[in-house]
């Protein structure tokens, strides 16, 4: 029995939906995979120098943590960004190797589409010493700049983008 021209028509026809639909769940898979590396964080480890300064000591009535010493701290990139440490002899020891600045490590995490989610503290350095810490915490923007009258903040971010850029989101 021969294949009559109608019966080669259909089995081309469903080969070649077959291969539509494949060519079609390739290609959503493919997308799904590319907005997936595109959208999930990422972790990335920066490096900052930043300014410090002794802010207050205090004598804790814990066992554990009997000293602490705080210390504000700024970036150098942009000094409108400040973090808080607290240690215990931050002071003592940024003072006694006298130097300005210190070197911070975070752990930052985030993504090209959203830009920054988050960062951790790792570890501080003066020199080559490092620091002993109990913990930081960010003290956020500070613009000293007094402003008066009918101040926008969005347009102002417009004209001065590098005053509001965050020195450690390099997702963007």
């Amino acid at each position: 029995m021969q294949n009559s021209p109608e019966r080669s028509s259909q089995r081309v026809g469903f080969s070649t939906w077959r291969g539509v639909i494949l060519l079609l769940l390739f290609s959503v898979l493919l997308l799904v995979v590319l907005a997936l590396r595109y959208f999930a964080d990422e972790h990335r480890t920066v490096i900052q120098p930043m300014g410090w300064r002794c802010v207050q000591t205090s004598d804790t009535n814990q066992p554990k943590y009997p000293h602490i010493e705080t210390i504000d701290l700024w970036f150098i990139a942009n000094p409108n960004y400040r973090e808080i440490a607290s240690g215990p002899s931050l002071c003592a020891d940024l003072k006694s190797s006298g130097q300005p600045q210190v070197t911070v490590t975070f752990d930052t995490w985030g993504n090209r589409f959203t830009g920054l989610h988050g960062y951790d503290t790792i570890e501080m350095s003066s020199g080559k010493r490092q620091l002993k810490i109990y913990g930081t915490e960010s003290g956020g923007f500070h613009d000293d700049t007094p402003h008066y009258g009918n101040f926008d903040s969005v347009q102002d971010k417009k004209i001065h983008p590098e005053k509001y850029r965050f020195p450690i989101d390099t997702f963007r």
